[in-house]
């Protein structure tokens, strides 16, 4: 057992009903399924892959719930609550779709533009 550990401030943790206003994120668990489908796939890729950006300084804290909204939101996303995976491979080229898809939409407008014109070299005067 961790010394580090104090049982007596966890057994006074007061658990409070979360404001879904105002932690959106909250609201994923409504659309989660009740079975494992391959939008356990969607959910997990992307909040990896959204957490890794996030530790490289590439996208805020709160970012990472507003992208993520966005990308289980999407469409194209929404069939895989009904689906099952009927072996590893259909999870494998899920999950690199997905992560595909999180740097696609969270590629910030400047970036975009910057990669349009590296390689042009600046005029200097």
């Amino acid at each position: 057992m961790n010394q580090d550990l104090d049982i007596n401030k966890l057994n006074n943790l007061k658990i409070k009903k979360i404001n879904s206003k105002r932690f959106n994120v909250i609201n994923i668990l409504d659309k989660y399924p009740e079975f494992n489908t391959l939008f356990d796939t969607v959910l997990v890729t992307a909040n990896d892959k959204l957490v890794h950006k996030f530790l490289k300084k590439q996208l805020s804290f709160l970012d990472i719930s507003k992208y993520l909204m966005k990308i289980i939101n999407l469409r194209e996303f929404r069939k895989y609550r009904y689906l099952r995976p009927n072996n590893t491979q259909d999870i494998i080229d899920l999950a690199e779709y997905v992560g595909l898809k999180v740097d696609k939409l969270c590629v910030k407008p400047w970036d975009e533009i910057f990669s349009l014109y590296s390689n042009i070299t600046p005029f200097y005067c």
